[in-house]
């Protein structure tokens, strides 16, 4: 279920409207692929108004009907809706009571000690004394005497505003608040959806709420009040809620809500909770006796940083409930920036209540094997003994940039199945679902391409947004981790290499738990945890590291520097492909003119080379941002939504053919051999089916060495004449392993290497935006003998040009 998240619509100004404040976070949804631009539920959680005005609501109905609606993936549902009151909906002019007169109180009989109790019970529950204690502006302590029916004045705009929402869509098994009602234990609401097995109860943390008491609590009848509901109408459902307040972990600060009325909620059943009030976003995982819960807050989507000095204004986020974890996107604005940026998201594992273990997960020895082949390629043998568990259990998890992966059937446990899922994180997972809750011994393999950087060189690629040394730079550590997702009573992980890539007298143990600092998580060491791993080297090409009773949540880790330099481009290289890129792609008069003389001059020297244009051939140039990580698509003959594609180092072909920095090929229907790449699957933003049947993927030298700069890579689908067709059997020819040395396809993939290569340089020497590189491209020609180009016939007697 997906889920937009607001929360506190009150404005930062009072010539703001809901329609102004809109505009961005409905231009933040734009950018969103088209299916992520619609809601299964949309959630405001409190504050809905920014002083209880009609006039307030009446806009606010106006822009949930125009603006909201229309994001549910059914506009007219509107019980897929979920408003809840927040503080500011509580209305502070409404007459709370009379003022109790102290001196006639005495005089009366008994008085003294009618007193003495009303100031005992103000004294034990100011919020439920039945009076409050106001100081006048000129010092004086007054009191009022509460009266329970003027109470629900309080709540009368919100009220008012909820019931002509609604109207009637929410029917049994739905429920609007009643926040009119003198009883107490009726201000809930429910809206329950049996298609998704998903049952959404809204709750009013203000229900004590006055001018004089700013106190946050929800009515411990409603609760249970609601569960009564959910077990009747949501039995086995994933139940969630959403109220208005904060969680605060003193008891200090009255506006929020206490660890008790928490733990209320998750004792009757509830697994998500959503909030706002905070005016920031927060997302966390809370642990209760055996259950688990999942807190969402968001911040203000009106108010901006000037409203809480320690807030984040102009947030909202967007929610992702799956049945067993829950993934949250904040999207915020600061300054005056209009512009909304994404957080890093976060995924949250989640219990479901139909699923609630009736043993302990628990199993015997752990162990991985991994081995790392020289093709980057990763191959992981698992083997869990006595694994005993009665529900679905995470059992690895690649993130990117790894390009690809496939698993075989567990070995030896009947009924025991493993699903493969890509989250929007990008992150594959294997998932374990076990049949019933009887005991196996686990025995299982995966494999997946360019999950381990083999070079100095590549490490900075996979390390974007990883930590940074103590200088500035990319760190140039490998971490190879694995997170403990249930207990165990010995954790072995052995890694293995084709060659000898590790550097050996770098090589550590690392034991690390998540931490959150400041509403962000990290990963820290833990020393006393790194003390009892057992780290053994035994080769160049095998490292092992063990560890007893591993606590689970944390993370055990191998890092390590690689031995070898790889292929990492100089700083002229570096410089020519980032002046190329900002030209092609920022520069809107003379980039597309670039852009043009690149693809033409490429274009005119494979034409020389094999007498065949190659302007029936969809291809493109891709240059190496190095800022970015990825290859981005600057010059060629391609379909303009290809513009959109990018590859960071090593996924698919042409981030294949730039990792190990030859041709790479693919085609499809042809078998793969186990030293070719695992393909790439369709990239997250791709909604069109592929056109292309091979690929060929030729790197661009950037300097003196060979290493690469780019790639141009070849496509095309069905049968074609002349270069096509040559391309589309050399990819066979590639893939079956007949391109081997001294091989006519040998002598194809250097010629066309050279003629690429040669047209490309060609092109730079000519560029106006590399004229101050020009020396430096004429030089690199002459040693790699880029000067000229070969005809056809020079291409029967095996003469060419070598690189």
């Amino acid at each position: 279920m997906r889920i937009l998240h607001l929360s506190d619509l009150h404005r930062a100004g009072a010539t703001e409207t809901l329609k102004a404040i809109w505009n961005g976070p409905q231009a933040a949804l734009r950018k969103l692929p088209e299916a992520e631009q619609r809601f299964d539920l949309i959630v405001v959680s409190g504050d809905l108004a920014g002083a209880a005005r009609p006039a307030e609501y009446d806009e606010l109905h106006e822009f949930a009907v125009t603006s909201l609606l229309p994001l549910l993936r059914e506009p007219d549902a509107r019980a897929r809706v979920v408003f809840v009151p927040g503080n500011h909906d509580v209305d502070w002019s409404a007459e709370l009571g009379r003022p109790l007169q102290i001196s006639d109180l005495l005089q009366r009989p008994g008085g003294s000690e009618q007193l003495a109790a009303l100031l005992r019970r103000y004294r034990d529950d100011p919020a439920r004394s039945g009076v409050r204690q106001v100081i006048s502006k000129y010092g004086h302590i007054e009191w009022i005497a509460l009266d329970d029916a003027r109470q629900a004045d309080r709540f009368a705009g919100v009220q008012r505003f909820l019931d002509s929402f609604y109207g009637d869509t929410l029917r049994e098994p739905g429920r609007r608040f009643d926040l009119a009602a003198a009883q107490e234990g009726l201000d809930w609401s429910a809206h329950v959806f049996p298609a998704d097995r998903v049952a959404v109860y809204g709750f009013n943390s203000c229900f004590l709420n006055d001018r004089h008491w700013t106190g946050a609590a929800i009515s411990r009848e409603s609760i249970a009040n609601a569960a009564a509901h959910a077990a009747e109408f949501a039995d086995g459902f994933l139940r969630v809620a959403v109220w208005h307040h904060g969680i605060h972990t003193d008891g200090y600060r009255p506006d929020y809500l206490n660890q008790a009325d928490l733990g209320a909620l998750i004792v009757a059943g509830f697994q998500v909770g959503f909030h706002g009030h905070m005016h920031k976003a927060g997302a966390q995982q809370l642990g209760w006796l055996t259950d688990r819960f999942v807190l969402v807050g968001t911040g203000s989507l009106g108010a901006n940083q000037n409203h809480r000095p320690d807030a984040i204004g102009k947030q909202f986020s967007v929610a992702q409930i799956h049945p067993h974890q829950v993934h949250v996107q904040v999207f915020e604005r600061t300054g005056d920036v209009p512009v909304y940026t994404r957080r890093p998201p976060r995924t949250l594992p989640l219990g479901n209540q139909g699923e609630r273990e009736q043993h302990e997960i628990a199993a015997g020895e752990h162990t991985r094997k991994i081995h790392v082949d020289r093709h980057g390629i990763i191959t992981v043998s698992v083997r869990i003994s006595e694994l005993r568990t009665p529900v679905a259990i995470p059992v690895a998890e690649l993130s990117p940039p790894v390009c690809e992966a496939r698993h075989e059937s567990p070995v030896g446990s009947p009924g025991f199945e493993i699903r493969q899922s890509t989250g929007q994180d990008g992150v594959i997972r294997f998932t374990l679902y076990p049949p019933d809750h009887r005991s196996t011994d686990l025995v299982w393999r995966y494999q997946a391409s360019n999950a381990v950087p083999l070079t100095q060189a590549e490490v900075p690629r996979y390390n974007l947004a990883g930590r940074r040394d103590l200088d500035g730079a990319r760190t140039s550590v490998v971490v190879r981790s694995h997170t403990v997702r249930f207990p165990c009573r010995h954790l072995t992980l052995s890694y293995s290499f084709d060659d000898p890539v590790v550097a050996m007298d770098s090589v550590e143990k690392w034991a690390l738990r998540c931490v959150t600092h400041n509403g962000d998580t990290h990963w820290e060491r833990v020393d006393s945890e790194e003390r009892r791993c057992e780290l053994v080297k035994r080769s160049p090409t095998e490292i092992s590291l063990a560890i007893e009773a591993p606590i689970v949540g944390h993370r055990y880790a191998i890092a390590y520097r690689p031995s070898l330099p790889g292929h990492a481009l100089d700083y002229t290289g570096n410089r020519i492909a980032a002046r190329l890129l900002d030209r092609c792609i920022a520069d809107r008069e003379l980039g597309a003119m670039l852009s043009y003389q690149l693809a033409e001059t490429i274009a005119a020297a494979i034409s020389a080379v094999f007498g065949g244009s190659p302007t029936g051939i969809s291809w493109m140039g891709l240059l190496w941002d190095d800022a970015q990580g990825r290859l981005l698509p600057a010059f060629g003959n391609f379909a303009s939504r290809e513009w959109v594609c990018s590859y960071p180092c090593g996924t698919g072909v042409a981030g294949h053919a730039f990792r190990f920095n030859r041709p790479a090929a693919w085609c499809r229907g042809t078998e793969h051999s186990r030293d070719a790449l695992v393909y790439q699957r369709s990239p997250a933003y791709q909604h069109w089916k592929p056109e292309h049947d091979w690929i060929v993927c030729v790197p661009l030298v950037g300097d003196d060495h060979k290493n690469p700069l780019g790639v141009v890579q070849f496509e095309g689908g069905g049968k074609q004449h002349g270069l096509g067709d040559r391309l589309r059997e050399f990819a066979n020819a590639a893939l079956a392993q007949a391109a081997t040395k001294g091989s006519s396809w040998e002598v194809f993939q250097q010629t066309l290497s050279s003629t690429v290569n040669t047209g490309f340089w060609h092109a730079c020497a000519l560029a106006d935006c590399l004229v101050d590189f020009r020396d430096d491209i004429h030089r690199l020609m002459t040693q790699l003998e880029l000067g000229g180009q070969s005809s056809e016939a020079s291409l029967t007697d095996g003469s060419m040009i070598r690189l």
